[in-house]
């Protein structure tokens, strides 16, 4: 082999190892984002509140797309008298599932700021997938509180928000 192709090699080499390095940044990067926004969705942005009859409830709110989805998916928890209101720009019959959720729920389908439906202690999984929920009317509100809450707070169907 000539001393040529020698340093040929040793230049590919070099080139390739660069370019290992460039690709080993960006998936870093990437990760990072990806964990920044799961680690987003694990602290509660501000909440907000709202009266239930005469029971008030802290909530956060979601309407990107990016927010619904995830929704409190990775969430370990919500605290006793807080939940996630989802709020669309039309009523419409809505499909929630219980994919990474860590704790069942309870779920209220809200109309035209009335209470049209609720769901109690819906659990993570059926019949070993995860749980899917829909609403038998068109909603342009959902709220989803931690399972038991709408019994201990004695939220009704009809009662307005």
């Amino acid at each position: 082999m000539s001393r040529t192709e020698v340093n040929g090699l040793g230049l590919l080499h070099c080139v390739r190892n660069d370019i290992l390095q460039i690709m080993k940044s960006k998936i870093i990067v990437i990760l990072l984002i990806i964990l920044a926004g799961i680690g987003w969705n694990m602290k509660p942005k501000k909440l907000l509140e709202m009266k239930i009859g005469e029971t008030t409830i802290k909530y956060e709110t979601v309407s990107t797309a990016k927010e619904i989805e995830l929704g409190l998916s990775y969430r370990k928890d919500i605290p006793v008298g807080q939940g996630m209101l989802f709020v669309f720009d039309q009523k419409g019959f809505r499909t929630f599932w219980m994919h990474e959720m860590m704790f069942p729920l309870d779920i209220i389908w809200i109309a035209d700021d009335k209470i049209v439906q609720i769901d109690e202690n819906v659990p993570i999984k059926t019949n070993g997938a995860w749980t899917v929920v829909n609403p038998n009317y068109p909603v342009d509100k959902v709220l989803e509180l931690k399972a038991g809450e709408i019994k201990r707070l004695k939220i009704i169907k009809s009662a307005t928000i």
